[in-house]
């Protein structure tokens, strides 16, 4: 018998398993985690898409809640055969809480997004801003090493970055960026605040040694 599933648990109604197994099996409940944690970058991509394309700033400067036909036509950069996935994005967006979602007055038949406290600190003129934290981390010169832990637990480099990048993180910085790049602009400056807080999270600061 030939069972179908839709998970919601992470993404909103994006996975459709289908397996000619019974339910109770477990194996659907199974495939569907399996799932949740292949599409798990979503949840990080999103945002910095968002990000990418300035929608926080767009929402902000709106003064109210904004429809994805004005937010379309904030962007004056946007491709017009792309727009339509624009309203996918926010959606997602709504899902893991960066912007709500709410009705307007009758007569205007799109929903209105707002900010929601999640997405305030993702301002470009907020002072205690985490876009660039956000932007730093996601960058593909400190995701790639996360596609070589396989490797690098069978090599005797120090960390996984090594394994990706040939040196160490600062090594690499120092000679891609420069000194000024590395200790001025180019990296967000966190307070020794900042930092304990980030070490006090065990899985956090595993995270980061076996990576860079």
């Amino acid at each position: 018998m030939a069972v179908g599933l839709i998970s919601s648990t992470e993404f909103g109604p994006l996975i459709i398993l289908h397996f000619p197994f019974r339910k109770e099996s477990g194996l659907l409940q199974a495939h569907a985690h399996i799932w949740n944690h292949i599409f798990s970058f979503i949840r990080s991509m999103s945002p910095k898409c968002a990000i990418d394309i300035g929608i926080p700033d767009i929402i902000q400067n709106h003064g109210k809640p904004i429809t994805v036909t004005e937010l379309v036509a904030a962007f004056p950069t946007l491709n017009p055969t792309k727009a339509c996935n624009i309203y996918r994005l926010m959606c997602i967006l709504v899902h893991s809480g960066f912007f709500a979602r709410q009705k307007l007055v009758d007569d205007v038949e799109e929903d209105g997004y707002f900010l929601t406290n999640a997405s305030r600190p993702l301002l470009n003129d907020n002072p205690l801003s985490a876009t660039p934290y956000l932007k730093s981390m996601l960058d593909q010169i400190l995701m790639q090493p996360w596609h070589f832990l396989g490797e690098w637990f069978q090599n005797d480099d120090r960390t996984s970055f090594v394994t990706a990048h040939g040196k160490m993180l600062w090594d690499y910085c120092l000679t891609i960026c420069g000194e000024e790049a590395v200790f001025g602009l180019g990296f967000p400056i966190l307070s020794e605040t900042d930092i304990s807080k980030v070490y006090a999270c065990e899985h956090i600061k595993t995270r980061l040694i076996i990576t860079y």
